[in-house]
């Protein structure tokens, strides 16, 4: 691969990673719905790391997996359907939101073990 698709690749893994820690803040000081927008970053970064040959996983014991992001972010067009999310794991959010944190932080750190 040529290193600038190799640098493009990792820098819109990153990207999404710095948009979805952004919004997770957003959710920590209380902007519930912005936990959907930290998934649709989520969504966004599998692609990327497949084409770089790098491979991120949930961490271990999580209820959450990449393919379940993908179908989530999926049903996620709306801000009706935003609300609905939220309103339906309400009392997983707050893990849903450590288990996102993790995802994001291990891309990261994969991607840029990847540099070196």
């Amino acid at each position: 691969m040529s290193r600038t698709l190799n640098t493009l690749l990792m820098n819109r893994a990153l990207d999404h990673s710095k948009a979805g820690f952004m919004h997770l803040l957003d959710f920590e000081t209380g902007n519930a719905e912005s936990i959907t927008e930290a998934l649709v970053q989520a969504a966004a970064i599998p692609k990327a790391l497949v084409k770089l040959g790098v491979n991120v996983n949930y961490p271990e014991g999580a209820a959450l997996s990449v393919a379940k992001v993908q179908s989530m972010q999926g049903s996620l067009m709306n801000n009706h359907q935003k609300s609905s999310f939220v309103l339906n794991f309400k009392a997983e959010l707050e893990q849903f939101s450590i288990e996102l944190w993790n995802y994001f932080e291990a891309t990261c750190t994969a991607v840029e073990g990847g540099q070196s």
